[in-house]
């Protein structure tokens, strides 16, 4: 779990040989955002898959106490809960029947910057619209942002940069995750 918070840039193939080769022609944007390896957190339950997706908040897993392991696994995130990052390649983890952990996929959560979260169009209050600018909370949903509000949520955890309409159900949409560790 050691990574860098450089900006990096890796120029696309369509980069090559473009008007001025300073890689300004792509499509491809700077991953402008900083991200960690962590393990999917498992069950307590007996004989139990849990699957995260690309997208879904994520908290570190602290039910194994204050030693090296809680920055080791990841699980979604609780409804208005402890938010600290978004899955960027999903994963699952298993038990076996006594409920002791059997197997865990590697994956990649963003912890810092640009990614993409799911997202739905409401607030504590029910349906809104969220504007790009806007800050996001965790949701009343497990691993779900809505619009923050003052006075109602804990901590604002990311930025919108897409737009959602009102009442839209959760889908994968673009902000920029504000650190929170």
């Amino acid at each position: 779990m050691a990574s860098s918070n450089y900006i990096q840039k890796i120029f696309a193939a369509d980069e090559v040989g473009s008007s001025n080769d300073l890689g300004q022609d792509s499509t491809t944007d700077s991953r402008r955002n900083q991200v960690e390896i962590a393990i999917v957190g498992f069950s307590g339950s007996a004989s139990t898959t849990l699957t995260l997706a690309a997208g879904d908040v994520v908290c570190w897993d602290f039910t194994d106490g204050g030693d090296g392991k809680v920055c080791e696994a990841v699980k979604k995130s609780a409804a208005s809960g402890a938010a600290t990052g978004v899955c960027i390649t999903g994963g699952t983890s298993k038990t076996d029947g006594s409920g002791d952990p059997l197997t865990s996929s590697k994956i990649e959560v963003c912890i810092g910057g640009l990614c993409e979260a799911k997202v739905k169009g409401e607030n504590a209050a029910g349906a809104a619209s969220i504007s790009s600018g806007d800050y996001l909370a965790q949701s009343d949903a497990a691993g779900v942002l809505y619009k923050f509000t003052a006075g109602t949520d804990a901590v604002p955890v990311a930025i919108a940069v897409d737009d959602v309409a009102s009442a839209a159900v959760a889908a994968n949409k673009t902000v920029i995750w504000l650190k929170q560790w």
